[in-house]
């Protein structure tokens, strides 16, 4: 479950403009898969340098959070809370046309924005290794 999360969590990237020489197409998702290698539909893109080469392009690259383009059945079980640390299990996911993604969890009765939460563990849910 551990690489689970991991793989969610691994920086990506849309391609949103192009550019002169541009070996990339607007759409392609650029995904970092190893420390100086990123990854283009699979195809391997070569990285000189272990900062993120693709955040100071704003203009041709949007970073991506960390749900998109994940189909729900891969999505998490459990979120934590990124201010509280709170685990909740959740019930189910919903998104919408604009990107955006909210969370219905067990044993509540409103709707959350999914940005606010990052994946979890069953352990962590349970209080484990605390």
């Amino acid at each position: 479950m551990q690489n689970e999360i991991e793989k969610l969590m691994r920086p990506r990237y849309e391609v949103i403009a192009p550019y002169p020489f541009s070996p990339y197409k607007v759409g392609d998702i650029i995904e970092k898969i190893a420390k100086l290698n990123w990854q283009v539909k699979q195809r391997p893109v070569s990285c000189l340098s272990e900062d993120d080469p693709y955040a100071q392009y704003p203009h041709l690259f949007r970073e991506m959070e960390w749900w998109e383009g994940v189909a729900e059945s891969e999505m998490p079980k459990y979120l934590k809370n990124k201010f509280s640390s709170q685990v909740l299990e959740v019930d189910r996911y919903h998104f919408n046309e604009s990107k955006q993604a909210f969370v219905y969890f067990k044993n509540r009765e409103f709707v959350e924005y999914l940005g606010e939460y990052s994946p979890a563990t069953e352990a962590e849910y349970k209080g484990e290794g605390k």
